[in-house]
């Protein structure tokens, strides 16, 4: 299902964001990107579902929350991506972690025997205007410190 969202003042914060620096871009755009996918995160993290108990997969004790802890955002590197700055949304999956990603991917799309309990991709729809304003807000925040600190 395809989804708009008008964001407006962009353009002002796009003019005031290219009179800054190379480095300064780079540290604006990230702080905003990451202000905006931490609302994501704390959305999904609070959709998702919560076992009764802990429980055991292989050797690795899991407790009920396992999902929800291991929601984390993750900042693309330089060279990954063709934006200033792109941060992601996962779930963690290592041994460690109790296979929340496993777990979390059984969830959200079901099994044979399991019907699909979605959890990542609703809380990612409903968080995307707050995390835009999240973003927006980051955004304009640091880019009138940067321009601040420039006139000094």
């Amino acid at each position: 299902m395809a989804r708009t969202v008008k964001a407006e003042g962009l353009r002002e914060l796009g003019a005031a964001f290219k009179t800054l620096n190379a480095d300064v871009q780079t540290n604006v755009a990230c702080a905003a990107t990451n202000a905006g996918a931490q609302v994501i995160k704390k959305r999904i993290a609070e959709l998702a579902p919560v076992a009764p108990e802990p429980y055991k997969v292989e050797d690795v004790i899991v407790q009920p929350k396992n999902i929800a802890r291991n929601v984390v955002v993750k900042r693309m590197k330089p060279g990954e991506t063709s934006a200033t700055s792109e941060h992601i949304i996962v779930v963690r999956g290592k041994r460690k972690y109790g296979y929340a990603s496993r777990v979390a991917a059984l969830q959200e799309f079901g099994t044979v025997s399991q019907p699909a309990n979605p959890f990542f991709r609703p809380g990612a729809d409903q968080a995307v205007e707050p995390a835009l304003g999240a973003l927006k807000k980051r955004f304009k925040s640091r880019i009138e410190k940067a321009i601040k600190e420039a006139g000094k």
